[in-house]
């Protein structure tokens, strides 16, 4: 079972290099942190105004991307706003702010496969690498909506 999310107060610490005012969609996300983020994209906790939720937004690093970069940003989050599995993170909304693509996404406390295995100082345990198979396994015997792949940063992982 996936570890439940941690609530963040309303007044969270804004990290150097975040204006205490940076939002996105006209004020609806508001940033809280940024989180670890992947290669491609920065991502941050940011609070769903509208929805008054805590969530994850992926935002492109480049601010020039080329028409199948940007194509294939959306592709990824549609694809995954398809997919339905508890083992895997929900996207909400998509947008653009300056130019760049953004998705959001539901926000998981504890982080992903990918960062779990990065933090590792060394092979993961035999019962852990095993519970992480179960969790992936049973993603993958489920329907993926056809999806083509399934990133390890979108992977949640039971504790």
């Amino acid at each position: 079972m996936a570890p439940a999310p941690e609530s963040e107060s309303s007044d969270a610490t804004i990290v150097a290099g975040v204006p205490a005012e940076r939002s996105f969609a006209s004020g609806r996300y508001l940033v809280r942190r940024v989180l670890p983020e992947g290669g491609q994209k920065t991502v941050y906790l940011v609070h769903d105004t509208l929805l008054d939720r805590e969530c994850a937004l992926a935002l492109s690093k480049s601010e020039q991307l080329e028409p199948d970069d940007l194509e294939r940003f959306r592709r990824e989050a549609r694809a995954m706003a398809r997919l339905d599995h508890a083992n895997i993170v929900a996207v909400y909304d998509i947008g653009d702010e300056d130019g760049r693509p953004f998705f959001v996404c539901q926000y998981i406390a504890g982080g992903d496969l990918q960062q779990e295995v990065r933090a590792a100082t060394g092979p993961l345990s035999l019962d852990r690498a095993l519970a992480v198979t179960r969790d992936v396994a049973r993603l993958l015997r489920s329907r993926t909506h056809g999806a083509s792949s399934i990133a390890t940063s979108s992977l949640r992982i039971s504790g």
